[in-house]
């Protein structure tokens, strides 16, 4: 079986072959205990009906938190690119001395290096405020929801983060989904997969899933779930082609 890993290119839709449960993957269901057996084709020939997509958050729907607070310091303070006075990135080397952006201190010690008029806590509050979406999705979401398709969420997200998402408008749009903070799993464990797939006894022949990661589509493909890689919000109007395509 071929693991299918659409990448939207500017192109004309072209129509892709139905995915298959193989006999790899179909032994992965059974030891892993799952009640989740349901979602195997028992019939590889019968045609394609994709009525859920399931989506990634972070720069997929959402733009970036980091990103954007970059740039609220670059516009509010003056600092060029939220790098400090030497030019040096701090976001990453913050992360890399065990600090989290769930917690005060991370923002406490990005003030002080970048000797910001603000507080951690300031700063913090700004940072979860953050809920822009990409534009592109919104329409994407709309589009197919007005065409009788259902949408799912699959991301990777501290309970902290995910709490602050809710406040967002586009979130009414969805059916349902999970986070990570919900289960004992992430991306790309193919566990948590498994588990959006029971909670809402979502089928593999009917269900799509978008992600900017490469490992998360990956993922995806070795449990036969036809995949788009989503690089960047240009490329929605031509995945909704694309998935429009698959059902004919």
């Amino acid at each position: 079986m071929n693991n299918l890993i659409f990448e939207a290119e500017l192109k004309a839709p072209e129509l892709v072959p139905s995915a298959t449960l193989n006999a790899k993957t179909l032994e992965y269901f059974f030891e892993q205990n799952t009640s989740q057996i349901d979602v195997i084709k028992e019939n590889p020939n019968t045609a394609i009906n994709i009525k859920n997509i399931v989506v990634d958050f972070g720069n997929v729907i959402f733009e970036y938190r980091h990103l954007q607070l970059i740039e609220y310091i670059k516009i509010t303070y003056g600092l060029e690119n939220g790098k400090d006075y030497n030019g040096k990135e701090i976001w990453d080397n913050l992360l890399e001395l065990g600090l989290k952006t769930e917690e005060i201190e991370f923002f406490q010690q990005k003030a002080k290096i970048l000797n910001l008029p603000i507080t951690g806590e300031s700063l913090y509050k700004v940072y979860f405020n953050f809920n822009k979406y990409f534009p592109e999705a919104e329409r994407f979401i709309i589009s197919l929801k007005e065409k009788g398709y259902n949408f799912y969420y699959l991301t990777n997200s501290s309970e902290i983060n995910f709490k602050s998402r809710r406040n967002s408008s586009i979130f009414k749009y969805f059916d349902g989904g999970l986070a990570s903070f919900e289960c004992e799993y992430k991306k790309p464990d193919a566990k948590i997969y498994l588990q959006l797939f029971s909670k809402y006894n979502l089928k593999v022949e009917e269900t799509v899933f978008l992600d900017d990661k490469i490992e998360n589509i990956e993922s995806a493909n070795r449990l036969d779930i036809k995949s788009f890689r989503v690089e960047s919000p240009k490329e929605f109007i031509i995945i909704e082609n694309q998935i429009i395509a698959l059902n004919y």
